[in-house]
């Protein structure tokens, strides 16, 4: 039995169908869009990890060259320069000062006697009376006699004490680093010391293009700043960062490493910081890259992409408004299609595909010498209906008609409304001519049951005339005329019944 074929049908499965489509291709380029910008930004936050990571070591090694060779100055001093051990022609500050000028970060060298006397430095105008023994380093070195490096924090110091016509001693920023010198009974004999000038360590820093909001810092271990790529941390008294999440969190753990800091306060960047500890010296450097500016060739490239993927998704909208008018118009066609040649009231086939189906079952029962039958049905009492309940019942009656012809047929027959109250059924391929009369007894019984309309039961009853191929015809109009001719017989013979064309016999349901 054909299938049921409507226009609701059609512009649902159309329209849905470029709608899903559309929806799912978006969906698909919304993915890989949004994977790629993610998985963009993960490998350009894990190159930024790696290439800071390199910097730090790049400049603690850097940093680890110039310490030692500060430290091997010291050494010389605590060799060379112990009260005592001088030659009558030998003059200490003029052996610092030679010192000195191997030493361009070093701005002064001196050495302190175990009473924290200075008593040689590479400064001509030197201070009289000055002294370190309040330096807490100093009296630590002395009593706990101290083997290791010593690095103050920052600080305006005495040593470089600078009088001005106008007012007290004004003085520059260095820090100290010194080492404690024992004599050849392992006695505490002194401290060799050495004022740093920070400003050779920032040179090394500012030389490094790392962005405007990111920086370089060396700290001692207890979280006390030294140098950093910012000249105005320099200007703190107290510069102390050891609350910091790197003191706290990660030096106890590992003596390098790489980590993201989140912003300590509102309105504040997100650094990828990287770490590392001198393995000699108490020092730490660490690079802090600001998060944004580390994401700033992604976010150009992001930008790209995101043109990229929406002039892709322009295409793609254009695309299915493209596909979309052409299923409309393909619905149009569909709808005059099935117009043409299907009934409207009651979807079956019209007369052009019901005289197109005859045709083709014409030429399969010639072939394989079968026989056919065309059923002509016209109904009995329709008019009246028509006459006393209006339109409306009679097009409710025809399509209850309709259905229950369907439903009394083989699914390989066709079921076909001529016009008003008039049908056509092909019966194709009969291996038992008995066949014929079930089904005709089935439809008059069928059609003649009560049709509930609104608050009335309708009744009608059919009138069939049947012609069997190749007996009555062997063509289409032949058929359809053989079968229409006995359908009146059946009416002139009281009707509710059947006739077989060529047959006087009546046969009622």
């Amino acid at each position: 039995m054909p299938r049921k074929v409507t226009r609701q049908t059609l512009k649902l499965s159309g329209r849905s169908g470029v709608f899903f489509l559309a929806v799912m291709f978006c969906l698909f380029f919304i993915g890989i869009w949004c994977y790629q910008l993610l998985q963009g930004k993960e490998r350009a936050i894990t190159s930024a990890k790696k290439n800071t990571a390199n910097l730090v070591r790049f400049i603690e090694e850097a940093n680890n060259r110039t310490i030692q060779a500060i430290d091997i100055l010291l050494t010389n001093v605590s060799i060379s320069v112990k009260p005592g051990i001088w030659a009558a022609d030998h003059n200490p500050d003029l052996f610092l000062r030679s010192l000195l000028d191997e030493a361009p970060q070093v701005r002064e060298i001196a050495f302190a006697d175990q009473m924290g006397r200075i008593i040689a430095m590479s400064r001509e105008d030197m201070p009289h009376d000055l002294s370190i023994a309040d330096e807490s380093f100093f009296s630590k070195a002395r009593e706990e006699h101290l083997p290791e490096l010593y690095i103050s924090s920052p600080r305006k110091g005495r040593l470089l004490g600078e009088a001005t016509p106008d007012g007290p001693i004004t003085g520059l920023w260095h820090f100290l680093m010194a080492r404690a010198v024992f004599d050849e009974s392992n006695q505490f004999a002194g401290v060799a010391l050495a004022v740093v000038n920070p400003g050779i360590f920032q040179e090394q820093i500012q030389a490094l293009d790392i962005g405007s909001k990111s920086y370089v810092a060396y700290y001692r271990y207890d979280g006390q700043l030294l140098v950093a790529s910012d000249q105005k941390s320099l200007h703190l008294d107290d510069a102390n960062h050891a609350h910091q999440t790197l003191f706290t969190d990660h030096l106890p753990l590992r003596e390098w490493g790489t980590f993201v800091q989140q912003p300590q306060v509102s309105g504040s960047s997100t650094y990828i910081v990287s770490y590392r500890a001198t393995s000699r010296w108490p020092l730490l450097v660490s690079v802090a890259i600001d998060k944004d500016e580390a994401l700033e060739p992604w976010k150009r490239d992001a930008w790209d992409f995101s043109m990229l993927m929406l002039t892709s998704l322009i295409i793609l909208f254009i695309f299915a408004v493209m596909v979309y008018r052409q299923h409309v118009a393909q619905e149009q066609m569909a709808q005059e299609l099935i117009e043409a040649h299907h009934d409207t009231l009651t979807s079956l086939p019209a007369l052009q595909l019901c005289l197109d189906r005859l045709s083709i079952a014409l030429s399969r029962a010639q072939r394989d010498q079968t026989l056919l039958a065309v059923f002509f049905i016209d109904l009995d009492g329709f008019k009246l209906v028509n006459d006393n309940h209006g339109h409306q019942a009679g097009d409710h009656v025809l399509k209850v008609v309709a259905s229950r012809l369907t439903k009394n047929v083989r699914q390989m027959d066709t079921v076909a409304r001529l016009g008003g109250d008039e049908f056509l059924i092909i019966l194709p391929v009969i291996r038992n001519v008995s066949i014929i009369g079930k089904i005709s007894t089935k439809i008059i019984q069928a059609i003649q049951m009560d049709i509930h309309w609104k608050k009335d039961n309708l009744s009608v009853s059919a009138s069939i005339g049947i012609a069997l191929h190749p007996d009555h015809g062997t063509s289409a109009e032949e058929l359809i005329k053989s079968a229409d001719k006995a359908m009146y017989e059946a009416k002139k013979n009281g009707k509710n019944q059947y006739v077989i064309a060529g047959n006087t016999e009546l046969k009622a349901g």
